[in-house]
C-alpha cells in the first residue's frame, strides 16, 4: 500500500522497515540454533491493521482482502464484511462446523475494530457456541471473558451486532430470553457492580429490556467466585458465578452505548434492533444530565492529587490556584502516551525538581504522567528580587535570572495529549488562548476579506507578504511586535495575539479600573526622563508613587524596575489600547458592570481568557526509577522447592539441604532418546521434543491422551 508522503518522510520509514527486519534477521539466526524453546521468532511483521489481524488471527490471504475493501468502506463495515465472508466459508475451511465459522467470523471483526492491538479477540471472547430454544430452534451463544474490557465498551457492543449479523448469514434463529435469565442479568449486574466496578450507570428496567430483546445470547466464563442467591441453576447458563465479561458487555456496551450503536445499525443496515431508540431516549436524558454534573464536579479543585502527598515530593501548584499550569492541548515529538510536555526554563525556576523523565501527578485530567522538555510552549512569568516581572521564553534565560527570582508568578504551560482527558474519563476543560487557535481565527479572515491574496492582504496589515506568510506557516514561533499584533486586530477584526494576551481575568471589574487611574495619576510625561530611563521614547513609565504594582503581577505583564520607576517597554502600546489610556471621555461608572474588565465596550476586537482554568501538580514518585526490592530481598527469580520447608527463594537456605525438587520441562532426543530439559540435545546437538506423561503415575502419554488408571491429563514436565 503506497503511503501519501513526502520523499522525506518515505525515505524514512524505508530505513525503519530495512533495519527491523535486519534485526529479525539476527533474531531468526539465533533462533536456529535451538538454545530456545522455540525456534522461530514468534512475533509476526506487520506494516497495517490488516496485517495485524492476518498475524493475530492466523487467516493467510485476509490482508489483501480488508485493505481491498478499506478502500470504499469505513473500518466498522469491513468488520461486518469479513465476518459476513468468513461465516460463507471464506478464508477458512469450507467444511468447518457452524460454529466454528462464527468462532473466527466473530474474532476476526473483534480484531478489526480494536485494530488488532488488545488482547480482546483472543482472550475476550471465550468461546461462541450453538445452543437451543425451548421450542427447539437453534441460535447463536457467545461466551465473553474479563479480557473483553480491553476492547473498549463500543467495540464490545459492535460485537454483538456483528454476532447477529453472522447469525442471520448462518440461518439461525433468534435468542428467546426466559424469564428467569433476565433476571438473572438484573440481579448479576447488581451484584457486580457492588463487587467490581461498571463504568455506565443503568437501571434494573433497562437491563430487563436489553436480555428480553438481544437476538444472540451474551453470556461468559465465571470470572468472580461471588455467587447469585435468587436464580440460580439455570439450564442455559452453566456458572452461578459472576461472569464478568458478560456484564461488561451488556451494561457497558449495549445498554450504556445505545446511542452510539444505534448509529452503527442505521450505518450498516442491520435489522432487529430497533428496541435501542426505546433504550436511547431514557439514556440520552439521564446520560445529558450526568455529563453536566459530571463536568461541574470535574471543572471544580479537585484535591485528589494531593490527598495522598508525603514529605519530599513538593507541590507545584494548589489545586486550581492563579499561578499555576495552563494545560495546552497538543502533542510533541518526545510527549507520547501518559506523557507531558513543559517548558524546560519551568524546569529550571522550579530548581530542577522536574528533570525530563520525573513522574508528575496532575489536578488535570488527574492521573501520574512522565514529564518530557517541550520549549515551543509558553514558559513561566516570574517577579525577580529587585520588582521586575519577566516572561522567561528560554533556557539559557531561565539560568542566568534563577538565582534572581524571588516568586514565581505563572508556572506555564502543560501540553497534554486530548487523548489523556478521554482515557481517564475527564471533560475537556477549555482551553486557553494560544498561537494555534489564532492563526485559524488569521487563516479564516485572510480568506473571506482577502480572498487568501497574500499581497492584498499584507499590503493591509502594513508589513511585507514574507512576514505574513511567517505567521501562517509557523504560528506558534512567530512572534509579532506590538505594532503588527494591533494591525492584525484592527484590520481583520481578529482576538488579540495571545502573546499580548495577559491574565486579565485574574482582576475584578474594580481592579481594572482601579489599576487605569493609578496608572494615568502615576504616568511620567517628560521625554527626557523616559529616555534617560527606558531607553526608548514610547516606553510607558510609572513614577514611585504607583501603588498598584501587585495587579500588574497578577496579570503576568512584564515590567522593569529603575531608580523607583517602573517601566512598561514590551506592551505599552498594548496597554494603551486595551485600557484605553489616552482615551480621557471614559467613564466607568457608565460602563456596564461585569465580574471581569470589560474590553468588549473599550476595543472593537476581542481579548481571550489566557488561562480559563488553572492546574495544580505536585511530584509523584521519583522513587519510582530505583531497583525494586523484596521483602525479604530474594537470590533467584524461580522458587526452590526446599525439603520439608515449601517454597522458597534463598539460596543460601537451599545450599544447606541435600535435596530439592524443581519442576522442568521433559524433552527427549530422537536419535540416542536421552531425556533432558534442553532444547538441543547434549549429546547429538539436535533439537529435542517435549514429552509428555500421566503426573500420576508417570506413563508416557500423547499430548491429547488420557490416562483412564489415573483419570489425569498428561503434562509436559515433571
Amino acid at each position: 500500500m503506497e503511503l501519501a508522503t513526502s520523499d522525506q518522510m518515505k525515505s524514512y520509514f524505508n530505513a525503519l522497515e530495512e533495519e527491523v527486519r535486519r534485526i529479525y534477521q539476527v533474531a531468526q539466526e539465533a533462533r536456529r540454533k535451538g538454545l530456545d524453546p522455540e525456534p522461530e521468532v514468534e512475533i509476526h511483521l506487520a506494516k497495517d491493521v490488516a496485517g495485524k489481524v492476518e498475524g493475530l488471527m492466523g487467516l493467510p490471504g485476509i490482508a489483501e482482502q480488508i485493505r481491498h475493501l478499506s478502500t470504499t468502506m469505513d473500518r466498522e463495515n469491513v468488520a461486518f464484511k469479513i465476518a459476513e465472508e468468513i461465516a460463507q466459508g471464506r478464508f477458512i475451511d469450507p467444511s468447518s462446523s457452524d460454529e466454528k465459522k462464527a468462532d473466527i467470523a466473530i474474532r476476526t471483526a473483534l480484531a478489526i475494530l480494536t485494530e488488532g492491538v488488545t488482547a480482546a479477540p483472543l482472550e475476550g471472547i471465550a468461546k461462541v457456541k450453538i445452543k437451543s430454544n425451548d421450542d427447539n430452534t437453534k441460535y447463536l451463544a457467545v461466551y465473553f471473558a474479563g479480557p473483553i474490557r480491553s476492547a473498549g465498551g463500543t467495540e464490545a457492543a459492535l460485537t454483538v451486532l456483528i454476532s447477529d449479523h453472522v447469525r442471520k448469514v448462518l440461518k439461525l434463529s433468534r435468542y428467546k430470553a426466559t424469564r428467569q435469565e433476565m433476571m438473572r442479568f438484573v440481579e448479576e449486574i447488581d451484584l457486580y457492580k457492588r463487587v467490581v466496578h461498571l463504568q455506565i450507570p443503568t437501571t434494573a428496567e433497562q437491563i430487563e429490556f436489553a436480555v428480553q430483546n438481544l437476538p444472540v445470547e451474551v453470556t461468559g466464563e465465571s470470572t468472580n467466585p461471588d455467587e447469585v442467591s435468587a436464580f440460580r441453576d439455570l439450564p442455559r447458563v452453566e456458572t452461578n458465578t459472576l461472569r464478568g465479561g458478560a456484564c461488561l458487555v451488556l451494561n457497558d456496551g449495549i445498554v450504556g452505548r445505545a446511542m452510539k450503536i444505534l448509529k452503527t445499525v442505521k450505518t450498516v443496515g442491520l435489522s432487529g434492533w430497533d428496541w435501542l431508540k426505546s433504550l436511547k431516549v431514557a439514556i440520552s436524558e439521564k446520560q445529558a444530565q450526568k455529563e453536566k454534573e459530571d463536568f461541574k464536579a470535574k471543572t471544580q479543585p479537585s484535591y485528589g492529587y494531593i490527598k495522598d502527598i508525603i514529605g519530599g515530593r513538593p507541590i507545584f501548584a494548589h489545586p486550581s490556584k492563579a499561578g499555576g499550569f495552563r494545560i495546552r492541548y497538543g502533542h510533541s515529538r518526545n510527549t507520547g502516551l501518559a506523557g507531558i510536555g513543559i517548558h524546560p526554563a519551568t524546569m529550571k525556576v522550579l530548581m530542577d525538581f522536574l528533570a525530563p523523565g520525573t513522574h508528575i501527578r496532575t489536578e488535570r485530567p488527574g492521573k501520574g504522567s512522565v514529564v518530557m522538555p517541550v520549549d515551543s510552549i509558553e514558559g513561566p512569568t516570574v517577579l525577580l528580587k529587585d520588582g521586575s516581572v519577566v516572561k522567561i521564553e528560554t533556557y539559557g534565560q531561565a539560568i542566568k535570572l534563577q538565582k534572581r527570582i524571588a516568586k514565581i508568578l505563572f508556572l506555564g504551560d502543560l501540553l497534554v495529549g486530548f487523548g489523556e482527558f478521554l482515557e481517564n474519563n475527564h471533560p475537556l476543560i477549555p482551553s486557553g488562548f494560544v498561537e494555534e487557535w489564532w492563526v485559524l481565527y488569521l487563516e479564516s479572515r485572510l480568506k473571506s476579506k482577502c480572498n487568501n491574496d497574500l499581497q492584498i492582504a499584507a499590503k493591509l496589515l502594513g508589513m511585507s507578504p514574507e512576514r505574513l506568510q511567517e505567521f501562517l506557516s509557523n504560528p506558534i514561533t512567530t512572534k509579532p511586535t506590538q505594532l503588527e499584533a494591533l494591525s492584525f486586530s484592527y484590520e481583520l477584526m481578529i482576538p488579540l495575539h495571545p502573546y499580548y494576551t495577559y491574565a486579565w481575568h485574574d482582576i475584578t471589574f474594580d481592579e481594572f479600573f482601579e489599576l487605569r487611574d493609578k496608572i494615568l495619576r502615576a504616568r511620567v510625561t517628560d521625554k527626557e526622563l523616559i529616555i534617560n530611563l527606558a531607553k526608548k521614547r514610547d516606553a510607558l513609565v510609572l513614577d514611585p508613587s504607583f501603588n498598584a504594582k501587585v495587579l500588574l503581577e497578577r496579570i503576568g505583564l512584564p515590567h522593569k524596575i529603575k531608580d523607583g520607576y517602573i517601566i512598561i517597554d514590551e506592551c505599552n502600546l498594548i496597554l494603551e489600547h486595551c485600557m484605553q489610556l489616552k482615551n480621557t471621555t471614559l467613564h466607568p461608572e457608565e460602563i456596564e458592570r461585569d465580574v471581569r474588565p470589560p474590553f468588549k465596550h473599550l476595543v472593537p476586537f476581542e481579548i481571550k481568557m489566557k488561562i480559563p482554568i488553572y492546574s495544580g501538580a505536585r511530584m509523584g514518585r521519583p522513587e519510582k526509577a530505583k531497583e525494586r526490592k523484596m521483602k525479604p530481598p530474594v537470590h533467584s527469580l524461580f522458587p526452590l522447592e526446599m525439603e520439608g520447608n515449601g517454597n522458597s527463594r534463598l539460596i543460601l537456605e537451599a545450599a544447606k539441604k541435600k535435596t530439592i525438587e524443581i519442576t522442568v520441562v521433559q524433552r527427549e532426543c530422537p536419535k540416542c532418546n536421552t531425556i533432558t530439559h534442553l532444547s538441543l540435545c547434549p549429546k547429538c546437538a539436535i533439537p529435542t521434543k517435549i514429552l509428555t506423561s500421566c503426573p500420576s503415575c508417570g506413563r508416557e502419554l500423547a499430548e491429547n491422551d488420557f490416562c483412564e488408571q489415573c483419570n489425569r491429563y498428561p503434562v509436559p514436565y515433571t
